[in-house]
């Protein structure tokens, strides 16, 4: 033991609720320890709020480890291993014994020291952690077993507080014990007005806008700004509240805790819990915000995922949507000085010539020619069938055919285990049994596969139901609404669009009568995509489409283009639409 070398006493505890408490600062005293040990240099490193199971998400010990292999460290002092590690395989336990084997550093406990040059102390370390993970076991399993067994009862069982709600303490009585104090989850009103704020500002900013805009609101002294839950980083930071961020926008959002749905087990990777149900329950008292409204921001948020991140930061009306007749690449808005905005082949932008010849165009072409198109689309395909749709629900909808596909798979997986305790009882043979267990599972991928296609045509149905409702009045009057909001408008078109490959034409020379050159370009659909749900749905319901895509094969021909480099392009135009490729 080289008393020469600094000695550092790590500090760790599993969980949030641990800062601070009793455990902590007993493991803090440990320096008087080293003190007694002869070490004059004794730094503390804490690490709180962090499981032992693993030194990847510890950075601390991982930098400890790091001093230790440069020989800066001669003694390393812990309440017990089970602070060093927990981990279910032993591989970390040895590796920080290695290390400190290797380096000539100790490891001090309030019992005894352990010198692993001696034989006999590197035998009792492998002990030590060997004990620390069935004692890990030993907490664990009546601990989650409780935490299931609540969560069953009232959901609830100490998540970390989310925006909009806190505890109220209640008396309760425990015969054992008698009286003691209970957690409650409440709705916080102030904070439940800014999540409802947030949920109606989805529609027409993006995560960062949106904490842009309320941070804004801080500094104007109209919103306190995010509140700060945990009392160890509001006693760290010196203030009950911090500026938004991004993530804290996204977490609202996807939040089901918002319309009163508490789960637990859900995607829970521990293995004590592998075998257990996840549990969800329905609390009315805790709903925020309207089902609806929390629905319809989660389709918007499937669309805009995928919407590339600078469309969505920096959003044009047709960015990512229209596409180049030459490489195929996507266009992308780019403001003038003047104001105007054009569309260039982001393939050119960032490749040059070698890849693409410059395609562009104005916003001005973009919008004559896919704006009738969509009013097409909107009048003929979606208005009439999905206000039909949204006002007759007294038949058998396909919300029931869910139901019944999602019963009729619980009969299955019920079937299924009982014939697995037919089999362990050998009531059937094994021919039985496997000719049984086709025959469910062929019925289960049939189910399954009913379900998707049900559940695809809901989505759709209800996002053109939205549509409908947007345009009930004037569809044009509509759309140039919907345009004052590039992200919004750009997200409605890919309802309709994956991407629409268009083409120009220059009409004279009318633009030497001082008109400009480029606004004389008339553009006219080469190819197109639909969205994979629209085109399914259009399948389903078998309507025919607007003139202006349905191109016939004569007036295209294959064209070629000459690249920089000398390389030969060749993008064939053939027609008429086939639902696979829908190329015209």
């Amino acid at each position: 033991m080289d008393l020469l070398k600094k000695a550092i006493v790590y500090v760790r505890v599993s969980s949030d609720r641990q800062f601070d408490n009793f455990s902590v600062s007993d493991q803090r005293n440990l320096k008087q320890l080293a003190n007694r040990y002869g070490f004059l240099n004794v730094e503390v490193l804490e690490e709180q709020g962090v499981s032992g199971e693993t030194l990847v998400n510890r950075p601390v010990m991982r930098s400890t480890l790091e001093q230790i292999a440069a020989a800066r460290v001669g003694a390393l002092l812990v309440t017990s291993f089970s602070r060093i590690s927990r981990d279910e395989d032993g591989i970390d336990g040895r590796l920080i014994k290695k290390t400190c084997k290797e380096n000539g550093c100790v490891i001090i406990t309030p019992d005894k020291l352990y010198d692993f040059s001696n034989e006999m102390d590197d035998d009792l370390s492998e002990f030590q952690f060997f004990f620390a993970k069935i004692q890990k076991r030993l907490n664990l399993k009546p601990m989650i077993k409780g935490q299931y067994l609540k969560a069953k009862e009232d959901g609830f069982v100490g998540i970390p507080l989310s925006v909009g709600y806190e505890y109220e303490w209640v008396e309760v009585q425990t015969p054992p014990k008698g009286p003691e104090l209970k957690a409650r989850l409440v709705v916080n009103e102030t904070e439940a007005e800014v999540v409802r704020l947030i949920h109606a500002l989805f529609p027409k900013m993006i995560y960062r806008q949106i904490a842009e805009h309320l941070n804004d609101l801080m500094l104007d002294g109209k919103d306190r700004g995010f509140p700060i839950k945990l009392k160890h980083i509001r006693e760290r930071r010196g203030s009950t509240h911090r500026p938004w961020r991004m993530e804290d926008i996204r977490n609202i959002i996807n939040n089901r805790l918002y319309i009163g749905l508490l789960h637990f087990n859900e995607r829970s990777r521990s293995s004590y819990l592998k075998s257990l149900d996840p549990v969800y329950v329905y609390r009315e008292e805790l709903q925020i915000v309207d089902t609806d409204v929390f629905e319809r921001s989660q389709r918007i948020a499937q669309q805009r995922r995928n919407i590339a991140p600078r469309s969505k930061a920096f959003p044009h009306l047709f960015s990512g949507v229209v596409c180049c007749p030459y490489c195929g690449g996507s266009l992308g808005g780019h403001r003038r000085r003047s104001g105007d905005i054009i569309y260039i082949c982001n393939q050119y932008v960032h490749s040059g010539k070698a890849v693409c010849r410059a395609f562009s165009l104005r916003e001005g072409v973009i919008k004559r020619t896919l704006l009738p198109i969509l009013e097409e689309l909107i009048r003929t395909t979606t208005y009439e069938h999905v206000e039909k749709v949204g006002k007759q629900r007294t038949a058998k909808t396909d919300d029931m055919l869910v139901g019944e596909i999602r019963a009729e798979l619980q009969q299955i997986e019920t079937e299924w285990k009982n014939l697995m305790n037919y089999a362990r009882q050998g009531a059937i043979t094994p021919e039985q049994l496997k000719a049984e267990n086709d025959e469910l599972v062929a019925k289960r991928q049939r189910l399954e596969k009913d379900l998707d296609s049900l559940t695809r045509r809901q989505t759709i149905e209800q996002s053109l139901l939205d549509v409908v409702q947007l345009f009930k009045d004037n569809v044009s009057n509509a759309l140039e609404e919907l345009m004052k909001n590039p992200l919004r408008f750009n997200t409605f078109a890919r309802l309709f669009f994956k991407e629409i490959t268009l083409d120009t034409e220059n009409k004279g020379m009318n633009w030497r009568k001082g008109l400009k050159k480029t606004d004389q370009r008339f553009a006219h659909v080469v190819r197109y995509t639909f969205n994979p749900l629209f085109d399914a749905y259009l399948s389903a319901r078998g309507y025919s489409l607007p003139p202006a895509l349905q191109i016939s094969a004569s007036s295209s021909a294959p064209r070629t283009v000459q690249s920089a480099k000398g390389h030969h392009a060749y993008y064939s135009r053939t027609s008429p639409r086939s639902r696979a490729g829908h190329r015209l």
